[in-house]
């Protein structure tokens, strides 16, 4: 009786099928395409139900998989954790330690700042001494070397060149 009852189904669903085909062929596949897809999930899904033992099996292995690996991430995140405390540690240390050299280095800075300052005038000092100096040495070679060519001239005049048509 149930043969007889799912032939009289299989014959009204291809029917069903073909006078759908008919009127829209695209959406008679997809639907069929879904249908056939609908149908594999529910025989997976009663698979499944019929091996539980196999099945959970599986789970329990999965299980202790996840367990073991969210003991690793557990351990992970310890270290991190330890990690970043060490870190803010440090960056304390850090911290107090710029304190503290702060007022040295604005002490030292302004020290520094006039070292450059005296500097800077003994520069200008110098400066002016070696161009004051440079003018005057200047001036004086021009004298000893006014005194050279006169003292030159006087001793050309006194003294001819023989042989020479400049006299």
């Amino acid at each position: 009786m149930i043969n007889q009852v799912t032939k009289i189904a299989v014959n009204e669903i291809f029917k069903l099928i073909k006078k759908s085909y008919s009127k829209r062929p695209k959406e008679t596949i997809l639907g069929i395409f879904g249908f056939t897809i609908a149908i594999e999930y529910i025989d997976r899904q009663k698979n499944q139900i019929i091996n539980p033992n196999i099945k959970i099996e599986e789970r329990l292995i999965k299980l202790n998989e996840i367990q073991y690996s969210l003991k690793e991430l557990g351990q992970f995140i310890e270290n991190q954790k330890n990690d970043i405390v060490h870190q803010k540690t440090r960056l304390d240390n850090l911290k107090e330690e710029n304190e503290e050299l702060v007022p040295i280095v604005e002490a030292n800075k302004e020290l520094v700042n006039q070292i450059f300052k005296q500097q800077d005038k003994r520069n200008k000092i110098g400066l002016w001494l070696s161009l004051g100096l440079g003018f005057l040495f200047g001036i004086l070679a021009s004298f000893i070397g006014s005194i050279l060519y006169s003292s030159y001239k006087k001793y050309r005049k006194n003294k001819p060149v023989p042989n020479s048509k400049y006299k």
